[in-house]
């Protein structure tokens, strides 16, 4: 049942009444129309588990003409009955050109209209030697394909006596064996007299002829000159004459300007007898030498004879990608556009008008002449020298770094991704996991609800504590997690423990009765420690007790804190469990630290630099960081903003302060993220009450997620799977606590 709480005005007697049942329903729903595992009650007062199933997300696959019948009860709304694609239900090889064409097919998902020709049915005649290509495409089976007679092919009047004797050829379609004689007819012969020898005579196709070609002999050969003239004719034997025999002639030598050179000979008419003349005239000459390409033109000389090998020297990485974009040299176009992706870096130097201003980089030089300012593109990473010149006097000289490119790293920050709700309204309430659900116990104003949340963030309640308290602590230990002390009507010595099925069991109590004590976990031991035991007016007494349960829930105790104290922080990085900071029986803030080890063993390590109580901790990684609080215990309150870290050896650090100065504030660790939530400062009114987050890895890098969905402060802290959980809480007013708040934030990578 829910409380009423009323503030009574005066003395006297009041009356209180309650109706015990619900007003009756319009449309009463019944237990198959709630969802399985979830409550409600009937106007009678009677609790109602509902029945209807959780089917969440149904998924279904349906092949051609296949059906799927969707199930009664509650759907998330994401499930899918998807049909099977048209590619895996029409498999096939098939193309359009194996199809008829103006017929379809589907093949592989896809409709294909056939481009296949259809022929019917072709005929063709062939003549001898013709062929016929046969189209692509379909043919019916009855075309055909005829070659031409032989008879009407091979058409002649030829017979035997008009073919040489032995010899056969075809007419009419049949083959015939000439039977002529060779010889026994000259009607063929070709001979003229002009070319048959005299007197000789012959039979031709004319009749006999009397050959008209003479015999001459080496009177019929003449020389004239170089000419030498045979007259037309027959020579019955071989035939010479002399040629007058001439003196060689001797060249003589020029060169043109243009360097050609030219050899001249006058030479006489008639035989040259065998034998040499030479003629020579010395050009000028230039050896062998190597060229080196520079800015500079050089020149070989003109005129000059070359003797030996000019080498004009070539570099391998004279390529385009070694060249600057836009510049050419010696005909080659560069590409360059910056090493590694690097593109340029404009440069700008202010000097006087008229210098000449040099960039240099190793051996790439860059010049420009100033107008006031001169600019550069440098497309080269790495160090560059600026200086200028103007009329012979030099400038001091600059160096700079252009750098090819620059490392950032990049994290996922915890972002909030959804808000849900407590069962009930609290504050000061605590938070704890055990295998799959996160337990929020406890809370103010007096609460014994336990809201467990699972690995879906669905909300159910465990059994409720043993005792209704707030300003208890919780850690985990084995397969426990355990709630302990309290304050109720006084304070309370409880210890609640809740295994990984949620069922409840009772360890020994604490040593003290005590509230605002702090809880955490270092190997097989949770330590509950210190916590305020009594208030007398103006005196507070603080417990120094360290309660230590193994995880078969077996209570020892460790060595007592350095000083008694309560309203402090705790958290392990799984070498130490340290608990810092704290009220004490002076009733002011305590900077003291006390470290136990995996055996329980005590160590001190050094002090926080501010004395603090009100403080959150968490551990990320090897570090162990205490943040916010206030140096000031009372009604006033003075926050702070300081994160004091602590690592594997326990040497003490500082990282990043936090957004803003706060106490009361609440943290757990994400996915290797440090996360502080909520808090307030000031005098604890409504607007005092923090929404700020903030985050750090486990570098110790400070960053920003997402603000609480509402501002709060007392506020529980719990990490379960991916997830981390910050719930309840209040919003002050009057200096006090109060408005108890029921958000649970949801925070995810």
């Amino acid at each position: 049942m829910g409380q009423v709480i009323f503030e009574v005005p005066g003395p006297g007697q009041y009356t209180v009444t309650a109706d015990p049942s619900l007003p009756a329903l319009e449309n009463p729903g019944n237990a198959a129309e709630v969802l399985d595992g979830q409550q409600f009650y009937q106007a009678d007062n009677t609790p109602v588990t509902g029945t209807m199933p959780n089917n969440g997300a149904v998924n279904e696959t349906l092949a051609a003409g296949g059906s799927y019948t969707i199930p009664a009860g509650y759907h998330n709304g994401s499930g899918k009955v998807s049909a099977e694609p048209m590619s895996a239900q029409t498999p096939g090889t098939a193309q359009a050109d194996d199809i008829l064409s103006g017929e379809t097919a589907w093949v592989n998902g896809t409709q294909i209209t056939g481009s296949m020709p259809n022929n019917n049915g072709v005929s063709q005649s062939l003549a001898a030697g013709e062929e016929y290509t046969i189209p692509q495409g379909y043919h019916n089976g009855s075309g055909k394909v005829t070659a031409d007679s032989l008879s009407g092919q091979t058409p002649g009047t030829a017979d035997a006596g008009d073919i040489v004797q032995g010899e056969t050829a075809w007419v009419n379609g049949q083959q015939i064996t000439g039977t002529l004689v060779p010889g026994s007819i000259t009607t063929d012969a070709t001979a003229t007299a002009s070319q048959i020898l005299a007197p000789y005579t012959a039979y031709v196709a004319s009749g006999k002829v009397t050959g008209t070609i003479p015999t001459n002999d080496d009177a019929d050969v003449t020389i004239n000159g170089a000419q030498v003239s045979v007259a037309a004719g027959y020579f019955a034997q071989a035939v010479s004459k002399a040629i007058p025999t001439v003196a060689q002639a001797v060249p003589s030598i020029s060169v043109s300007d243009a360097g050609l050179i030219t050899a001249t000979a006058t030479q006489n008419a008639g035989y040259v007898a065998q034998g040499t003349q030479s003629a020579t005239q010395q050009l000028t000459v230039q050896g062998a030498q190597t060229i080196t390409p520079g800015t500079a033109v050089q020149t070989i000389a003109a005129g000059r004879y070359l003797t030996g090998a000019q080498t004009i020297q070539g570099d391998a990485n004279l390529t385009a990608g070694n060249i600057k974009d836009g510049v050419s040299i010696f005909g080659v176009q560069g590409t360059y556009e910056g090493a590694s992706g690097f593109t340029s870096v404009p440069l700008v130097v202010t000097v006087t008008s008229g210098a000449t201003v040099t960039a240099q980089h190793d051996n790439t030089v860059l010049t420009a002449v100033s107008k006031g300012t001169a600019t550069f593109e440098l497309t080269i990473p790495g160090e560059w020298t600026i200086s200028a010149e103007l009329n012979g006097e030099v400038t001091s000289t600059e160096t700079i770094t252009v750098y090819d490119s620059y490392a950032v790293s990049l994290q996922f920050v915890p972002q909030r991704i959804q808000s849900l709700g407590l069962s009930v309204a609290r504050y000061n309430l605590a938070a704890v996991s055990i295998g799959a659900y996160a337990l929020f116990g406890g809370g103010g104003p007096t609460s014994d609800v336990v809201d467990a949340f699972d690995l879906s963030l669905t909300l159910s309640q465990a059994t409720p504590l043993s005792v209704a308290r707030r300003q208890l602590s919780a850690t985990n230990v084995g397969n426990y997690a355990l709630f302990g002390g309290g304050l109720a009507s006084s304070r309370v010595d409880t210890v609640d423990a809740y295994d990984e099925s949620l069922t409840r069991s009772s360890p020994s109590n604490l040593s003290q009765a005590v509230n605002v004590l702090s809880a955490t976990r270092i190997g097989d031991f949770a330590l509950f420690a210190g916590g305020l035991v009594n208030v007398d007016g103006t005196i507070y007494t603080y417990s120094d007790v360290v309660d230590a349960y193994s995880s078969s829930l077996t209570k020892t105790i460790a060595d007592p804190l350095i000083r008694a104290r309560g309203n402090f922080a705790s958290t392990s990085n799984g070498q130490y469990a340290v608990f810092a900071g704290g009220a004490d029986a002076r009733l002011s803030c305590s900077d003291v630290v006390d470290a136990y080890d995996d055996t329980l063993t005590k160590s001190i390590p050094e002090a926080l630099s501010t004395e603090l109580s009100d403080l959150a901790a968490t551990s990320v990684g090897e570090y162990m960081l205490f943040a916010g609080g206030q140096y000031r215990y009372g009604s006033t309150y003075d926050p702070t903003n300081a994160v004091t870290v602590y690592d594997s050896t326990l040497t003490k650090t500082r990282a990043d302060n936090l957004n803003t100065e706060r106490c009361f504030l609440s943290a757990t660790t994400l996915n290797g993220y440090a996360i502080f939530a909520g808090g307030q400062d000031g005098g604890l009114t409504m607007n005092d009450a923090k929404s700020t987050t903030d985050a750090y890895s486990t570098t110790l890098t400070h960053v920003r997620p997402d603000n609480l969905s509402t501002a709060r402060t007392n506020l529980a802290a719990a990490t379960l799977d991916g997830y981390a959980l910050f719930g309840g809480g209040g919003i002050g007013q009057n200096g006090g606590v109060s408005n108890a708040i029921y958000v649970v934030d949801i925070y995810a990578m």
